[in-house]
């Protein structure tokens, strides 16, 4: 099996669990999957995570997917150590639960005021943006 058919099966897995408990079955099934922590595999998993989150956390300031590589990062170190693969499934519950809720207020708005709303929202992030970039680029 390739690299990338591994990949694909292992987020088929984690995609159809139960929310709430999918961090922490990814967690218990890389447990049994490998020799522990100081399985050449895991420390090369570990690494990657922590990586891939300084990435995450380096890009944070610029409007994008900065936050979403933060996630896969914890999402990888959360398949290493119970507690984090614990703190995320609690962390999916309640994200579910505000996103229905967002959802829900924004089925009822008008449609104008969804426009506007969106608009906004471009502003804002066109507006981070730019103070990202004169930040970055020091000007």
């Amino acid at each position: 099996m390739t690299m990338f058919d591994q990949a694909r099966r292992t987020w088929r897995e984690f995609s159809n669990g139960q929310p709430g408990y999918r961090f922490q079955r990814q967690y218990r099934r890389r447990q049994e999957t490998t020799n522990g922590l100081f399985d050449p595999k895991n420390l090369l998993h570990l690494a990657g995570g922590v990586a891939i989150i300084v990435i995450g956390v380096l890009l944070a300031p610029i409007p994008g997917p900065g936050g979403i590589i933060v996630f896969v990062g914890l999402a990888m170190v959360g398949s290493l150590f119970l507690p984090v693969a614990r703190a995320l499934d609690w962390g999916e519950l309640r994200a579910r639960l505000i996103l229905h809720w967002a959802g829900d207020v924004w089925q009822v708005l008008p449609p104008g005021l969804q426009v506007v709303l969106g608009l906004l929202a471009v502003i804002i992030a066109v507006a981070v943006g730019f103070v990202a970039y004169r930040l970055v680029a020091g000007g």
